[in-house]
């Protein structure tokens, strides 16, 4: 395979010798030998993981916000969405209310959350796609190398979108797999799709994945042998089949007493919102159809809905369906909001089947479960759809950690960015000292348990839009600048819905955060510190 990791600068290189695999060449060629362990010996066996990842669920999206216990721990209203399973799960479980997508799209996110690194250092700083040299670096210590080496069988179900599509399919050798879809006709700069081989699999032995496919009533897979397999079910469904062979193991997915990790990443409720065949058709007709909701602008319900907000040049979101069709709630043929809200049921009650599952087969106690997302959906708030942009409802994700014999079920607020998942699973699985050294992560284990000392809880989360936007995200202020020097700043208790930018008026408390943001991009050896980047407003030194 192609060397496809040549822009990385010197950040990427010293993260990858600290990462204590020699050198960037010699991270970017050869291969992972992850071969399967022999049973577990130990006398008190680590606890298994299960991370349920969806795609574009933002953190207002979860119907438990509307009870008592949670309702003032959510800043702004919650959505009208049926979230049954979600809700009993949090009711066993930690609810992280400020974590957020620290690059809110796909791949990026991706990345951090599996290498606990900055975009710029693990390799992956924007969305994978054929035109693009980006993806995750092979041989980093991500967290199925590390879990894998403690004796771990790790699997890894669904959407992946961590790897340049190259022409390797397993079917048709010197082929992209794309070239067999549709949606080949699409510019093929926008392709997306890819096949990954063992060698790129971070340490996952059992694989049955995809690049990325937006056709959730028809998806595919590839399965850990490369066979390609097209179900015909509706994408989260059939994951979950899988991931429920996978718990009972009927096919030697993984060694039988060893612990284990498992990745459910579903690609619903991510856009496309046309039809009822992109999402849980029954949960569509059930609760949202026109039938159940006559006017579909009762499901959006937040004030910002079609107001203007900050310039296009300080946001990535698109803008389609057009102003008209979003303030009404409508997308081109069907209720954007009816699409989106029937998936997040859908996925809600696949994640409750996962669920059942786990307690049927008697380790869920013994299981760190997850449920979480990888950016948030802006439908129609500020004009928006989609995510890229530092606004809460691109930004927030859900994260709600359920482990009985470490966490009590609680709601906390500790600040969490996408770096912090990785090392804060390896902390809660007992595994600590083997955080790698070129995580740029916090083990936030202690903060979830009630254990760490609350004077050193993180003050931010870092915002990162590729080169383009650098931020952050603190108890109270959203802070945003853009290579040009505008700015935006959110004052989210006083002003939950984001509808005043105060970065003009507030000049001290910008300065205070320019302060930080430089500190910050000063020791991870961001692009903007070795450039200056708005020097005036950023204090680098």
């Amino acid at each position: 395979m192609t060397n496809r990791r040549d822009f990385l600068k010197k950040s990427a290189v010293l993260a990858v010798a600290a990462a204590g695999v020699g050198s960037a060449s010699s991270a970017l060629a050869g291969s992972q030998d992850f071969k399967k362990k022999t049973p577990v010996q130990e006398k008190k066996k680590k606890p298994n993981i299960v991370f349920f990842l969806s795609d574009q669920h933002r953190r207002q999206a979860m119907g438990f916000w509307k009870k008592e216990k949670y309702r003032n721990a959510l800043n702004g209203t919650s959505d009208p969405v049926h979230t049954p399973f979600i809700d009993a799960f949090a009711e066993e479980s930690v609810v992280l209310t400020q974590c957020i997508s620290s690059t809110p799209v796909c791949s990026p996110h991706r990345g951090m959350m599996l290498s606990g690194m900055l975009p710029h250092a693990n390799g992956v700083p924007w969305n994978c796609r054929i035109d693009r040299e980006w993806g995750l670096i092979n041989k980093l210590d991500t967290l199925g190398v590390v879990l894998s080496r403690n004796n771990y069988s790790c699997g890894y179900i669904g959407k992946w979108h961590l790897d340049k599509p190259e022409p390797n399919d397993p079917a048709n050798p010197g082929k992209y797999i794309g070239e067999s879809d549709p949606d080949w006709t699409k510019p093929l700069a926008h392709h997306m799709d890819s096949y990954t081989p063992p060698e790129y699999r971070q340490g996952f032995d059992y694989w049955y994945a995809y690049g990325t496919k937006d056709d959730h009533a028809d998806p595919h897979y590839y399965d850990t042998d490369g066979k390609r397999h097209e179900p015909g079910v509706w994408a989260t469904t059939h994951e979950v089949d899988m991931a429920i062979s996978y718990l009972k193991n009927d096919k030697q997915q993984r060694v039988e007493g060893n612990p284990f990790c498992l990745f459910v990443s579903t690609h619903p409720p991510h856009s496309r919102y046309i039809e009822v065949r992109d999402t849980d058709p029954e949960m569509y007709d059930q609760f949202y159809s026109p039938e159940k909701i006559a006017d579909a602008k009762s499901l959006l319900n937040r004030p910002n809905l079609g107001v203007d907000g900050l310039p296009i040049k300080m946001t990535y979101s698109t803008r389609e369906p057009s102003e008209k069709s979003i303030a009404e709630g409508k997308g081109p043929s069907e209720d954007v909001a009816r699409i989106y809200f029937s998936s997040v049921t859908g996925v809600d009650r696949q994640f409750g089947r996962l669920l059942q599952a786990l307690k049927e087969s008697g380790q869920l106690d013994n299981t760190i479960v997850v449920y979480s997302a990888d950016h948030g959906e802006m439908l129609g708030s500020h004009k928006l759809m989609e995510k890229s942009v530092i606004y809460e409802e691109a930004l927030g994700i859900p994260m709600i950690i359920r482990y009985p014999q470490k966490l009590k079920p609680s709601v906390n607020d500790v600040l969490m960015g996408s770096m912090d998942i990785m090392p804060t699973l390896l902390g809660l699985a007992g595994l600590g000292d083997k955080i790698p050294a070129a995580v740029d992560g916090h083990d936030l284990s202690g903060y979830l348990a009630g254990t760490a000392d609350k004077q050193d809880k993180p003050t931010f989360a870092p915002y990162m839009l590729h080169t383009e936007q650098k931020g952050l995200r603190t108890d109270r202020y959203s802070f945003v600048m853009n290579r040009e020097g505008e700015g935006a700043l959110f004052d989210n208790i006083n002003d939950p819905y984001q509808l005043n930018n105060i970065f003009n008026e507030e000049t001290e408390i910008v300065k205070e955060l320019g302060k930080t943001l430089g500190a910050f991009l000063r020791n991870s050896d961001d692009l903007w510190f070795q450039e200056r980047i708005n020097k005036d407003l950023i204090q680098y030194t």
